[in-house]
């Protein structure tokens, strides 16, 4: 159980998530929630989590009332599916960009920030390319660019994969550069060129092969604008 006292709780960056979209056909209601790995991952990365409901009418509030420090657009449903949550994850975005505030996007975070941008997407991956596994499959990804060398550590490493929807350089947008990539062209990591903004495929919150690597990623961002991948 994660326990803090209001000492603690001053002490912490405060950052703002976004919430994913369930619908609940036994009470006939759509609801926003997030997995309980993320509690625990931000908990052992000593972060606040402020979560954003979806529809909220002024995201730009709640998280001018909350002090946050960053911004997390996290994983679930497709771009496009929801037309509300893609608007409050918009809200959030431009909020982190007026601030100057850090923004990782995980999965459809990153496929969400290629669309903002200006990007295209892949629809599905699986039926482009049959014999691409990146559904409920580890693979390998390569790092391309110097800047997350120095992050991670290392040229190749394997990461967790549950995602259709995707893009290849073709599809992404101008303002942002691709830093990892899987054998067969998918993007599986990029930064925008000027903002402390970036995102990736794979699912840090999740056990995977490339906790290590995941762990010096979000300790990079968690540096609010001045680290690496900024």
């Amino acid at each position: 159980m994660w326990q803090t006292s209001n000492s603690d709780i001053k002490m912490k960056p405060r950052i703002a998530i976004s919430l994913r979209s369930v619908t609940t056909e036994a009470y006939s209601e759509v609801r926003d929630a997030i997995s309980r790995d993320w509690v625990e991952l931000l908990s052992d990365l000593n972060v606040l989590p402020i979560f954003i409901p979806n529809g909220i009418n002024t995201p730009a509030e709640l998280m001018d009332a909350t002090g946050i420090s960053g911004v997390i657009l996290s994983n679930g449903n497709d771009v496009g599916a929801d037309p509300v949550r893609d608007q409050t994850e918009r809200a959030m975005v431009e909020y982190a960009i007026k601030k100057n505030l850090p923004v990782v996007g995980i999965c459809r975070g990153l496929q969400f920030l290629n669309v903002y941008f200006g990007g295209s997407l892949i629809k599905s991956i699986k039926a482009q390319s049959p014999d691409e596994k990146h559904t409920g499959a580890n693979h390998l990804v390569r790092i391309v660019d110097h800047k997350a060398s120095k992050v991670f550590k290392l040229d190749e490493f394997q990461v967790n994969s549950y995602h259709d929807q995707g893009l290849t350089e073709k599809e992404l947008a101008s303002e942002l550069i691709a830093f990892a990539k899987s054998p067969e062209g998918i993007v599986e990591g990029a930064y925008h060129s000027k903002f402390p903004i970036y995102g990736v495929q794979w699912h840090p919150e999740r056990k995977g092969p490339s906790a290590g690597q995941d762990k010096a990623m979000l300790i990079d961002w968690l540096k609010l604008g001045q680290g690496v991948l900024k």
